[in-house]
């Protein structure tokens, strides 16, 4: 099946969260949860984030607010060319006479 978060449903979403575009893509992920995940919640002295359900719950949460994120600015920049092709349109038949410009 083919899944993609703008059609909302949350199983979308959290397979947005899990799949890669490529090889290289996941090993920039792995390599910088290395770098920074030891770092943030291997080598803490915080009891807090050693806890693998506060893990789980930053992990999901930033992946279901990535990808509301991600439609979000999809739907503003959307709207951002609409506008943009609605005005080149009415700049473009109110400045030609051709016959063929009335079809715009």
């Amino acid at each position: 099946p083919t899944f993609s978060i703008y059609d909302g449903s949350i199983l979308s979403i959290l397979h947005s969260m899990f799949s890669h575009v490529d090889t290289v893509h996941l090993a920039s992920n792995m390599l910088g949860l290395l770098r920074y995940g030891n770092a943030a919640f291997v080598e803490t002295t915080s009891s807090k984030w050693s806890s693998p359900y506060t893990i789980l719950l930053i992990y999901l949460g930033s992946g279901i607010g990535g990808a509301y994120g991600v439609i979000g600015v999809s739907h503003l920049y959307q709207s951002q060319w609409q506008n943009r092709l609605d005005t080149s349109r009415q700049a473009a038949s109110d400045s030609c006479s051709h016959w063929l410009c009335e079809s715009l």
